[in-house]
């Protein structure tokens, strides 16, 4: 769970004790603000939620979330100054209520590697400035500061990254940095310094201290990748591979991105292991997040590292792409920086590789086009007839799939003049899933053939990742029913579910546009979560709905109607009113039970008039009281199942039978499976002694038996079960 996961899952506890707390997260103060291209926005101020008592009274949520909120602060200074090289950005940006005016550079030091993520370090020309804010801090603090560890490493972290790893050596001698009991910090940034010392054996012993530590998850995989280093300079190829951790595990921690990349780029080259689509992909993720989040210098040394593998892998299409990062990254940073890229490696290459190849004429490329060819090939082809746009189109799809979306991005925009239309039916999902809203506004914009509903859906994603959910409501409400549009609707009345705004947006949709069908269904939905029954029939008559009542909740029999789960189990129901439903069915104890329980679904509006003939399932209004328990074993015949249902129904029991003509035993016999529902104010053993006293000898209810019954009825049970039926207890 992530730090926002983590404050919300807390505020919601909270509010069991304070139910006011619960409006911070009904407001939206509470949540991980949208992303755009030029970083997060907040949508309400943080002193609502700072200055709350109850999160006051709770110091670790409070630091917490005030650590959030100096985050998001922090990418909207950067957005106004458009810096990506001053630390003093962070300190601006931290919250006001930081004890003294030491703290302040003392806590932006302390997130040096999230200033690493956030642009503020452009590379090695700001160690200087590092070093000398660290040194000036340090001064004032005494060694039982909690900056005291985190300072000193961020002053070796500064001499390593300018190349000093001797000054770092000599500053952690000084200062007894290498007891990761009393400066875990510090002593993760001296092993880091041991191994670009090539002092391998003292990096392992330090690492190795780490071991009986409790440490976090993110320290742990930062050891792990320091550790693999420090084996790779020993040549313990094999046990370095043990120790670097996989690529999934480390995308969760942004922070030890670049460490790992360096890690893993070395084993590489050292034992001449493949470079895995798997490898690649994360190589051009984390290079394309960090440029994305302006951390133009460690984006530019992964994608240098990448582009160099590709080339040892004789992939020079993707090398191009890897190619096509290095590029966006490094127009970014000062020229002394530029200096220490490779930059001109690949177009040597390029020509050294062209000068081998065969040209081929316009029939005998298209010939080859036939062929199952590489990804080279094909690019190969492309460099000599640009204008072809099938086989640009599939260079373009093949580094999509393994990450290089801005090349990819960027052929399909070469394809745009073409007008093809597998050229935008390609790009837009590309842009809209990898987050470039700006240039997906900018399709939607020159591109006029798009249809309406496409264009909708995407203009709704637009609207939402710049805070204003009604607006991507509006923009979907516009349209006629379309699948892709009905699960996006849903999405945003479930985000907006408690938010008596939304009902107002939907009152303002229904009354300019009367005819709006979809907005009057999502109107009803909105009112009936919220209990506004005035609002459900004012847009039930305008559907043409018939009401018992004229005022009060809606508790009518409406039919039936198969409402479709999450888990893509459709369940049958008695529909109460518009958008509410009863559960029929009895599940049986291996689920949760629904059993008369109201919820509240999304109906599916049919294209031509008519009622609706289902709906997916959005929450539940009222729970389920009942319990359940399930009969099951050889089935004993049609007429003895019909009396047994109707002995426990006439008792106030509820059956539902889930097996089937074709459900059977192990065995190949046929076997009954038969859910009986207890209501609310009947005690489970009542049900247990009316099924002793039939002759069922060949069903068995196992858990019915261990809640009721004696240990010996439930070992026998059992040894049915396993022996004569072959089934699980």
């Amino acid at each position: 769970m992530d730090n926002w996961g983590w404050i919300r899952s807390r505020i919601k506890h909270l509010s069991q004790y304070d139910p006011t707390i619960e409006a911070l997260l009904d407001g939206g103060v509470v949540s991980p603000a949208p992303r755009t291209t030029q970083g997060p926005r907040l949508t309400r101020a943080p002193k609502d939620a700072l200055q709350h008592p109850a999160i006051r009274s709770d110091p670790e949520l409070y630091f917490a979330l005030r650590q959030q909120y100096a985050a998001h602060r922090l990418h909207m200074q950067l957005d106004v100054k458009e810096s990506k090289s001053t630390i003093q950005a962070l300190s601006e940006a931290l919250p006001v209520e930081v004890n003294s005016a030491t703290e302040s550079p003392a806590v932006a030091l302390l997130t040096r590697d999230r200033c690493a993520l956030r642009g503020l370090l452009d590379g090695p020309q700001s160690s200087a400035q590092r070093l000398q804010m660290a040194t000036e801090t340090l001064a004032e603090l005494t060694n039982d500061h909690p900056a005291y560890d985190p300072l000193h490493a961020q002053i070796l972290n500064a001499h390593i990254d300018a190349g000093h790893s001797e000054k770092a050596l000599q500053h952690a001698s000084d200062y007894s940095l290498t007891d990761p009991s009393r400066t875990p910090l510090s002593s993760l940034a001296y092993a880091d310094a041991c191994i670009s010392s090539m002092r391998y054996q003292d990096a392992t012993t330090t690492l190795q201290e780490f071991v009986r530590l409790l440490i976090p998850n993110h320290l742990k995989y930062r050891i792990a990748i320091y550790t693999g280093r420090a084996q790779l300079g020993q040549n313990a190829f094999q046990a370095a591979a043990m120790s670097l951790p996989s690529a999934e595990y480390v995308l969760r921690h942004p922070c030890a991105w670049e460490p790992w990349c360096r890690a893993k780029y070395t084993y590489i080259t050292e034992t001449d292991a493949v470079l895995s689509d798997t490898v690649r992909k994360a190589f051009a993720y984390m290079a394309t997040t960090l440029h994305r989040r302006h951390a133009f210098w460690p984006a530019a040394m992964i994608a240098s590292r990448l582009m160099a593998l590709e080339l040892r892998e004789r992939n020079i299409a993707y090398a191009t792409a890897a190619h096509c990062l290095l590029h966006h990254a490094v127009k970014h940073l000062a020229p002394e920086t530029q200096v220490q890229l490779p930059l001109n490696t690949l177009e040597s290459t390029l020509l050294q590789k062209q000068s081998t190849q065969k040209p081929l004429d316009a029939d005998t490329a298209r010939l080859r086009l036939s062929e199952d060819l590489s990804v080279d090939e094909l690019f190969s082809i492309q460099r000599q007839f640009p204008g072809w746009w099938q086989v640009t189109d599939s260079v373009a799809m093949a580094c999509s799939r393994v990450g290089y979306i801005d090349y990819a991005i960027a052929r399909y925009e070469d394809l745009l003049p073409l007008d093809e239309p597998n050229t935008l039916r390609r790009l837009l999902p590309l842009a809209a899933s990898h987050g470039y809203y700006a240039k997906l506004s900018s399709y939607l914009t020159a591109h006029a053939h798009i249809p309406i509903n496409l264009r909708a859906f995407y203009r709704s994603l637009i609207a939402e990742q710049s805070g204003d959910l009604h607006g991507a409501l509006h923009a979907l409400t516009a349209t006629s029913s379309n699948a892709r549009n009905d699960n996006r609707r849903i999405e945003l009345l479930c985000r907006m579910g408690r938010d008596r705004d939304a009902l107002s947006c939907l009152h303002q949709i229904t009354s300019a546009e009367t005819g709006n069908t979809q907005a009057h269904w999502d109107r009803i939905v909105l009112a009936t979560r919220l209990g506004e029954w005035a609002y459900v029939r004012e847009s039930g008559y305008h559907l043409e709905m018939r009401f018992e009542r004229d005022s009060g909740p809606i508790e009518e029999h409406w039919g039936t109607v198969i409402i479709q789960f999450p888990d893509n189990r459709p369940l049958i129901a008695e529909r109460t009113g518009p958008a509410t439903a009863r559960i029929l069915p009895v599940l049986g104890e291996d689920e949760p039970e629904l059993h008369a329980a109201t919820i509240l679904f999304q109906p599916t509006v049919p294209k031509s008039p008519g009622p609706p003939i289902g709906g997916i399932f959005l929450e539940v209004l009222e729970p389920s009281r009942w319990s359940s328990f399930s009969v099951r074993g050889l089935h004993p015949g049609a007429d003895a199942v019909r009396r047994l249902r109707s002995t426990l129904e006439q008792a106030g029991f509820s059956t539902w039978v889930w097996s089937r003509a074709h459900t059977a035993l192990p065995d190949g016999r046929p076997m009954l499976y038969l859910a009986v529902g207890v209501p609310p104010d009947t005690p489970a053993s009542t049900l247990f002694e009316l099924l002793e006293q039939q002759n069922l000898e060949q069903l068995v209810w196992t858990a019915l038996t261990k809640q009721c019954g004696t240990e010996a009825q439930h070992l026998r049970q059992l040894d049915t079960a396993h022996r004569s039926l072959g089934l699980r207890p």
